[in-house]
């Protein structure tokens, strides 16, 4: 077992963003890094998962929510953070922290012992003794890969998203993309400069939207869109392209195919799904405008009305007390 990891009240497993959290709230409680809590995470040191991620990749939420607090990332806080800004963003929290994270040791088992609160949490290193595990390892550490993808044979590559760094990875020919969530939808996007794209998908997707009025009653409503299949022409076509060297793009042979990865921006201006949900969100903002407007002046005029009645009750308290 490696020193520094026994009898801590707390092991948080994961140094992402996370487990720095949790760090942050146990340090605010009063509870002092490597001495009653202590962070640990499998990765090398200071690799955490943003590091592999392709290198256009932005997060879905902006700047002022994707940080923790107090410490906030630099620049405009409305802009989306790219990948390797978190990665440096991270290890600024960490060291603000005072935490020390245990890189290279792995969780591998949980067990509870006797009838007290002991836990013994099995890792690479060895065994250790605590009393609260925190889990913060994500749900999105490993592919998913339909069965089917194990069959393909196509003149080009099969990638998973997670694999997926730059478009010069990619041979030239038509791409197929398998999945039109975040990761795919921003891969299609960015992957239309250079090849012809087929964005794939049988999902239906449902946008849900919820606001609360200004007097503080909850507005919601939803709509749901499907996208079959999208062809991305090229913006500029290469010159060794011609007619019969590029064949139209098909589900069964196509130069690559990517499955749809679960933590990933979203992106793809130019395509359908984006714009389905831009001219939505358009139109049931319009929709919400007017029935606030609506509502607001309701509100204004039931207003008067009761300031009319109230003003003629206080006249007459006024001249009752005038009168003693």
């Amino acid at each position: 077992m490696r020193a520094g990891l026994s009898h801590r009240r707390v092991i948080i497993v994961g140094a992402g963003q996370a487990g720095l959290a949790v760090a942050a709230a146990l340090s605010a409680e009063g509870l002092r890094p490597q001495h009653e809590f202590v962070v640990i995470d499998a990765a090398g040191p200071g690799q955490r998962s943003w590091v592999s991620r392709w290198h256009s990749m932005e997060l879905l939420s902006d700047a002022r929510h994707s940080a923790l607090s107090p410490r906030r990332l630099l620049g405009d806080q409305r802009r989306d953070p790219r990948a390797d800004e978190m990665v440096d963003y991270l290890t600024y929290v960490e060291a603000g922290l005072g935490v020390e994270t245990v890189w290279g040791v792995q969780a591998t088992g949980l067990e509870h012992r006797g009838n007290g609160s002991t836990l013994l949490l099995s890792t690479t290193a060895g065994e250790v003794q605590t009393r609260n595990v925190v889990c913060a390892t994500a749900a999105a550490a490993h592919p998913r890969l339909p069965e089917w993808a194990s069959w393909l044979r196509v003149p080009g590559v099969v990638l998973h998203s997670s694999e997926y760094l730059y478009p010069g990875q990619i041979p030239a020919g038509d791409v197929l993309i398998v999945g039109g969530g975040n990761s795919g939808v921003q891969l299609a996007r960015e992957l239309s400069a250079s090849h012809a794209v087929t964005l794939s998908t049988r999902r239906v997707f449902t946008v849900r939207w919820r606001v609360v009025s200004s007097d503080g009653h909850p507005i919601s409503n939803e709509y749901q869109y499907t996208v079959e299949a999208i062809t991305v022409p090229t913006s500029t076509p290469t010159p060794e392209a011609t007619e019969e060297q590029t064949p139209a793009p098909s589900a069964t042979t196509p130069a690559t195919t990517f499955g749809e990865m679960h933590n990933g921006p979203s992106g793809g201006g130019e395509l359908l799904p984006v714009l389905a949900v831009v001219s939505g969100v358009i139109v049931l903002g319009g929709t919400l405008l007017v029935v606030l407007m609506v509502a607001r002046k309701r509100r204004r005029r039931d207003r008067a009305a009761a300031a009319s009645g109230q003003g003629g009750g206080d006249v007459g308290t006024g001249e009752r007390g005038s009168s003693r």
